[in-house]
This record gives structure tokens, sequence and C-alpha cells, in this order.
């Protein structure tokens, strides 16, 4: 390891819980944060207005991310990381790991139903290994999740595996981040009447799901960060009546402006959001723009 890698390292240590604060995920989105600096709770509200070019005109809401992480079994190496030492060799810093139990619940609540461009609400629990090395931070494991929208007339639930990996910070431009998520399982609808009504039936379908999140530091004028973000949900195999009708297949991109925040600590800024495309529930791809406030919790 040269001296960059190792000084790149031990920044990213030092960073990473300042980053956890003000980074909010693409879609919210985002694959897990480094292991060492994880909060036990972050909520994340973003009251907005919010405009769509094909739903039926602006209305009022709000965007949430709630998350809880816990460890359950301890991190560490064989090697001493030369903590309280004179020297410290970068050759014998120890790839840390470390499992966790996590929790997120995420979606947009709209004044009225029919205005909200994203129906989806994601409630997620995992439980990963995560691995802390030179090349970044990755994770694995196995993920249940419940989807609904925002009136409850949809209901499906998804049991598989997880995979998650985190670049270093600064790995493109100085200052950024970014993290990839795949999701692999079988999805049960309980409850569905736009798939019932394509092929008769509630069955099981597997599904890969994948995000993509990048946060680019800007720091020009008013213009802080460039957050970007891209889902994609894909069901394998499917019915031809559900190919057919597009139902197979949803994938949503944004990009948000996040404007230069007064507060010290960071975590309150306000933002400018445009996003194309659609989730689960959605009904069509639908083009939106989001103005808000972004209010960090923890």
């Amino acid at each position: 390891m040269n001296a960059l890698h190792f000084a790149r390292r031990l920044t990213a240590y030092a960073l990473t819980s300042a980053w956890l604060g003000a980074h909010a995920q693409a879609g919210s989105a985002a694959a897990s944060a480094p292991a060492a600096d994880k909060k036990p709770f972050s909520l994340s509200i973003r009251p907005v207005v919010l405009d769509s070019a094909d739903a039926a005109g602006t209305a009022l809401g709000v965007d949430y991310d709630l998350q809880y992480s816990r460890a359950i079994f301890g991190r560490g190496g064989k090697e001493s990381t030369g903590v309280g030492e004179d020297t410290v060799d970068p050759d014998k810093l120890p790839v840390l790991s470390s499992t966790f139990v996590n929790a997120r619940l995420r979606g947009t609540l709209a004044s009225s139903k029919e205005k909200n461009p994203n129906k989806l609400v994601d409630l997620s629990t995992d439980a990963l290994r995560e691995w802390d090395t030179n090349a970044g931070f990755f994770s694995l494991g196995g993920v249940f999740k419940f989807e609904t929208d925002q009136g409850l007339d949809n209901k499906q639930h998804m049991f598989g595996i997880s995979g998650q990996y985190s670049i270093p910070m600064g790995t493109l431009w100085p200052g950024d981040v970014g993290s990839l998520m795949l999701n692999y399982g079988s999805v049960k609808p309980t409850s569905n009447d736009a798939r019932k009504a394509q092929v008769g039936n509630l069955d099981s379908f597997r599904r890969i799901e994948m995000e993509l999140t990048y946060t680019l530091p800007v720091n020009r004028g008013k213009l802080w960060k460039l957050d970007f973000g891209y889902r994609h949900f894909q069901e394998l195999n499917p019915p031809e009546a559900i190919k057919a009708s597009g139902m197979d297949r949803n994938r949503l991109g944004i990009v948000r402006a996040r404007l230069t925040p007064s507060d010290p600590s960071q975590k309150d800024w306000y933002f400018i959001q445009y996003s194309r495309g659609s989730l689960p529930f959605d009904k069509a791809t639908e083009r939106a723009v989001k103005i808000g406030w972004n209010l960090q919790l923890e």
C-alpha cells in the first residue's frame, strides 16, 4: 500500500461520520454506509412541493427515509492498527469486518395519492456481513422487504440475498461518494389488482433490484452538491401478458441539486430535484420536479 492509499484510508475514517450526516440517498438510495461509522438511528425528512408533467398537477408532500442499524458481531483483524503507537505500518492495517442488522423505511407521502408520481413505500430489513478494504466497503447477506403504496392498495413482500458496495471517498473527484446495491429474490404479491387482471393470479416471481447512487461536491456559488441516483426493478422470465404490459420492469433516474447550507453542521439544506421513470405500483413513467428542504435527525 503506498502513502497515498494509506492517507486516503485514514482520512476516510475521519470524514465518513460527517458525510453520513449530510448525505441524503438519491431516490434515496443507497447502499450501506461504512460499518465503522454507522449511526444507530437516522431520519431524513424532506418537505417538498412536487409537480409532475404526467400526473394531475402540483401537490405538497414529504419524502422520508428512516434508517436503523445495530452491530450483532464485533469487528477487527488479526493485526494491530497501530493506534497509540509511535509508527503505523500501513501493510498491517487489517481488513475490518462486522455483522450488522439494518432496517429502513422510505418513500414519498403526497397530499393526494393521485398526484404522487412515485407511490412506492419500501420497508426493508437485512443482516449483512461487511468488509472494509482499501478498494471500498463490501457487504453481503440476506434481505426481507415489504412493499406497498401510499393508499395501501397494493402489497407484496420479497425475500432474498443482498450485496452492496461503496467506493472509497474521493475515488473519482475530491470528496465524492458512491454506492451500488443489488438484491435478488422471490417476490410474493398479496394484493395487486393490475397484475391479477393481466395473469389471473398472484403467483410468486423472481426479481433483480439494482440501485446506484453518486454524490459530487461542487461548491460553486449557491450550488453545494449534485446527487445522481438510478433504481431498476426487473422481473425474471415474466409471463407474456406482464411483459407486454410493461409491468415486468421499473426504472427511475434522479438528479438533485443541493444548495449551500447555512447550517454549520451541513445537515439541513434546500434542494431542487428532477426525476423520470417509475417504481413498482406506479401506473406509468412520469417526469417530476421537487423543490424542498432536507431535515436530518440522528
